[in-house]
C-alpha cells in the first residue's frame, strides 16, 4: 500500500531515496510523521526495514 506524500514530506523522501542505508534519514522521517495515521507510519517503517533489516534502532 502506498501513502500520500505531502509537500512537507518531499525533503524527507529525497533524503531516504538518495541515502537509503543511512539510519538517521529514516529516523528523521519517522519523527516527522509520528502524528500521522498508523498505516502511514507503518509503511515508512516497512520501507526503512527493507533497506536496513539489521538495524536494532528501527526494531525498538
Amino acid at each position: 500500500m502506498d501513502i500520500d506524500i505531502s509537500e512537507s514530506d518531499l525533503a524527507f523522501e529525497e533524503e531516504v531515496l538518495r541515502n537509503p542505508y543511512k539510519l538517521k534519514g529514516w529516523l528523521r522521517y519517522l519523527d516527522h510523521k509520528r502524528d500521522s495515521p498508523v498505516r502511514t507510519v507503518s509503511v515508512i517503517y516497512e520501507r526503512a526495514l527493507r533497506s536496513l533489516p539489521g538495524s536494532y534502532k528501527l526494531w525498538h
